[in-house]
């Protein structure tokens, strides 16, 4: 008889299947190999419940999230994860890049945080935001308000990695990436009918877009590379931070001058 599970991480859930009588190892190797990670990661599985859970041949379906401990990302890929698998021999496991520099090994095999705020804030920035397109003059990054890079930031990340006040933070941030900026007034779209301008403060928006949500799933390589290393470091699952960060956007929609107007001239 067949036993299927469904893991989630990095914002993707593959399924992963088996037969009775697969001893536990060949399904925890199978399970690192659907989700591209070398056979020495340490993982354990949250199940509904929010127990951690070993990777078990008697575990009963359902959907788990996979806590990666000590671990490399995920495989460079473009194509998805398969849907249905078999258990795979050990060998079949493939050797992912090693993850991104934000711990270091000490003694006794403890992690020691050596990445600067700063380090923090830019790995951030690429992860959650990306280039905004030359003709796109609707989804700048705020950089004052609800909606602003620095309030995702916070909302996202604990208060000891977080500079004492915005201006530290768009400081540190301008010198982790290259930040360009453009005084204009954005409009947005509130759910669940309401629209809201907000005017220029500072040196303006960011020339960048945040992420949308329905790349969350497909992230490039390098991206679920920072988005890894990201979330060791800040003591969270990656799901955790995707989860956070779909909850943010979902609080407003970039909209054009012509639609603010159109709206308020509907309403009025």
């Amino acid at each position: 008889m067949k036993r299927r599970i469904d893991l989630r991480w990095l914002g993707r859930t593959s399924r992963l299947v088996w037969y009775d009588g697969t001893s536990d190892r060949m399904v925890e190797a199978s399970a690192k190999t659907v989700l591209g990670l070398p056979a020495e990661t340490r993982i354990l599985l949250r199940d509904g419940d929010g127990d951690h859970v070993p990777v078990a041949g008697c575990l009963p379906p359902g959907t788990y999230d996979v806590i990666v401990f000590d671990g490399a990302p995920p495989l460079p890929t473009d194509e998805p994860l398969p849907v249905n698998t078999i258990a795979l021999p050990d060998d079949a496991v493939a050797v992912a890049p090693p993850m991104l520099p934000l711990y270091r090994t000490v003694l006794g095999h403890k992690r020691q945080r050596t990445a600067s705020v700063s380090t923090i804030i830019g790995h951030f920035i690429e992860v959650f935001t990306v280039p905004i397109a030359a003709n796109d003059v609707v989804n700048f990054v705020p950089n004052h308000g609800p909606f602003a890079l620095h309030s995702l930031y916070a909302a996202l990340v604990a208060s000891e990695y977080d500079p004492p006040d915005a201006t530290s933070f768009y400081k540190i941030a301008s010198s982790a990436v290259v930040l360009d900026r453009q005084r204009a007034i954005r409009y947005y779209a509130i759910p669940p009918s309401d629209v809201v301008q907000l005017p220029p403060a500072g040196k303006g928006p960011i020339l960048r877009a945040y992420l949308k949500t329905s790349r969350l799933h497909a992230l490039p390589a390098e991206t679920r590379r920072r988005l890894l290393g990201l979330a060791e470091v800040l003591k969270q699952s990656p799901d955790d931070l995707l989860a956070a960060y779909h909850r943010f956007l979902m609080q407003f929609t970039p909209i054009s001058k012509a639609q603010f107007t159109k709206h308020q001239q509907r309403t009025s």
